[in-house]
């Protein structure tokens, strides 16, 4: 429940500050909540704030340069402010982002502009600027292109010996969390419209056969762009440097359910888990399945 009271705080904070409106009471509530999980982060966070704590043993906790790469509605930047991390930026391209820098001019007094709304391309910012990168579930929606600069940009503004993490949906999982449809991305072309329209029409309970074509084109390429874990691990070795996979190990960590949506397979996904937590056993199958869960990884820049 805490991770519930987490996102509604913050949620309230946001529309204090995104209607110009007084916040300082929001920004405590939500403070105080994010420090009450610092000791016990939820499975979202986990491995971020584990980085975090390892970099923390050669650089003091405010000076770290942290850039959150695609952050969104700026939840996990201002989480990691709150924990006392305030040397943190950010941009995206979806959200207009100035009432994170509203929070930061407020709450620490801090005039820079450090959340940023781009255009998806080059970053803001100079070489060599920072010691983390944080990237969760941005690449999936980038094309070609961008998905090629997107991992040289931060290779360009990461410093040398600074670390990034990447939290990445990827081609080989069953289950696609953005449809919320198991196994169609994987289809042929030919055949996504079909399905697509069949199933949606069964989720929403009304005849949307006929967006099955919307369907198949919207998470097949306009919207969503899903390539294999080897594709995004060539990307690190080329533009950032070498890595470590993390995500057997985070498979093997014990889950807080909470944090998950509602609507996604909760009954599997327990179960699942509970295999990965018999001793031994856990271990073979979360290595020969690795590759059915969203992927994770830790980068040093050479």
């Amino acid at each position: 429940m805490t991770w519930v009271k987490l996102k509604k705080s913050y949620n309230a904070l946001c529309l204090k500050a995104k209607n110009k409106e007084s916040f300082t009471e929001e920004w405590q509530t939500f403070s105080k909540v994010a420090k009450s999980m610092e000791s016990s982060p939820s499975t979202g966070l986990k491995s971020i704030q584990g980085i975090l704590t390892n970099i923390e043993k050669k650089i003091s906790r405010d000076k770290i340069k942290i850039f959150d790469h695609g952050c969104g509605g700026g939840f996990t930047s201002m989480y990691f402010a709150a924990l006392g991390y305030k040397n943190i930026y950010g941009v995206n391209v979806n959200n207009d982002n100035y009432y994170l820098n509203d929070i930061l001019k407020n709450i620490f007094k801090i005039n820079e502009k450090r959340f940023i709304t781009t255009d998806g391309k080059n970053v803001p910012f100079q070489d060599d600027k920072f010691d983390f990168i944080i990237s969760c579930q941005v690449v999936e929606h980038l094309t070609d292109n961008e998905v090629v600069l997107y991992y040289s940009e931060e290779g360009r503004v990461l410093k040398k010996g600074g670390l990034s993490y990447h939290e990445v949906p990827h081609l080989f999982m069953p289950y696609e969390s953005h449809s919320r449809l198991w196994f169609i991305h994987l289809f042929p072309y030919f055949l996504k419209p079909l399905f697509y329209g069949i199933f949606k029409s069964i989720e929403f309970k009304k005849n949307l056969f006929y967006k099955g074509e919307y369907y198949a084109k919207h998470f097949s390429g306009e919207f969503l762009r899903l390539r294999t874990p080897g594709f995004h691990k060539k990307m690190l070795l080329k533009y950032i440097g070498e890595y470590e996979d993390l995500t057997v190990s985070r498979m093997l960590e014990k889950s807080d359910f909470s944090d998950y949506d509602k609507d996604s397979p909760l009954g599997i996904r327990k179960i699942v888990h509970y295999i990965f937590m018999t001793p031994i056993i856990g271990k073979i199958f979360a290595l020969i399945f690795k590759n059915m869960f969203i992927m994770q990884t830790l980068s040093i820049k050479n």
